[in-house]
């Protein structure tokens, strides 16, 4: 995706690299929901208003480290941020398509029954 960009995160929301033009250790915890940065219980995902002038409606996801075994992890964030408008763009052609074929069908149907209905009143006006 052109709109795909991954930040880095520490625990209080620190980051550490981006591929958005970024300050190393520059402070976005305003920027992203408290529930997103915090332990415990948090959202896979959320959407959100940009961050930067010009973008749209974004796809916020991430992962956080949480080690293994006796190691407890680096306590980092991994965030990936997506347009909502170039994610979804698969979908609105899927209905746009399906739209376009159900119509055509409809129209095809139609056309169908109004012939054999017409041969249904041609044969039964010749009968009487």
């Amino acid at each position: 995706y052109a709109t795909l960009h991954f930040r880095l995160l520490t625990k209080q929301g620190r980051v550490i690299y981006s591929t958005k033009k970024f300050e190393f250790l520059q402070d976005v915890s305003d920027m992203l929901s408290s529930n997103f940065i915090a332990e415990g219980e948090h959202p896979a995902y959320f959407t959100a208003k940009c961050d930067e002038p010009g973008e749209e409606e974004e796809l916020f996801a991430h992962a956080h480290s949480e080690g293994y075994g006796d190691f407890k992890g680096l306590e980092w964030v991994l965030v990936v941020e997506y347009e909502t408008g170039e994610i979804f763009a698969p979908v609105a052609e899927l209905r746009n398509d399906i739209a376009t074929v159900s119509l055509a069908v409809a129209i095809l149907v139609l056309i169908v029954i109004f012939i054999a209905l017409k041969d249904y009143f041609r044969e039964s006006h010749k009968t009487q």
